[in-house]
This record gives structure tokens, sequence and C-alpha cells, in this order.
């Protein structure tokens, strides 16, 4: 099931806005963290291989990881 995201994603943020307020950017960096973070404790880990400004979709404050199309599992061994 896919999930509808109602906003933009950052690099058209920063095209439109070429400088983005310090607790805005703060935040945005804490939640990709967390996101890279959940995607590595998975069993197996997911490793993203395109993450880029295109690729992070911001909306009312919540940012998502999208676009994992180069994304790789990677097997314990």
């Amino acid at each position: 099931m896919l999930e509808y995201a109602d906003g933009t994603d950052l690099d058209q943020i920063l095209k439109e806005q070429k400088r983005l307020p310090e607790k805005l950017c703060k935040s945005i960096i804490s939640q990709v963290f967390s996101g890279l973070r959940y995607l590595n404790e998975q069993r197996p880990a997911i490793i993203h291989y395109d993450l880029k400004p295109a690729n992070i979709l911001y909306m009312h404050g919540t940012v998502k990881i999208t676009d994992f199309g180069l994304s790789k599992l990677v097997e314990e061994t």
C-alpha cells in the first residue's frame, strides 16, 4: 500500500527559499537521521543509496524519505 504525501520535496523548498530557519533545519535533519536509523535496524538492513533533497518529502512538519529504487537489502554474514 502506498501512502499519499501532501507536500513538496526538500529540493523544491530549497529552490524557493535559499535559506531555511535553523530550527526547521534541525528538525529535518533529525527526522532524516531517525528514518535512516530505522532502515538500519530492519533485518535485513536497508541501504538507500540515493538520499538527496529531491528524495526527502516535507509535509506539515513531517519528513518522509522516498524513492527506494536504488536501495539494497544488506544480508548479515
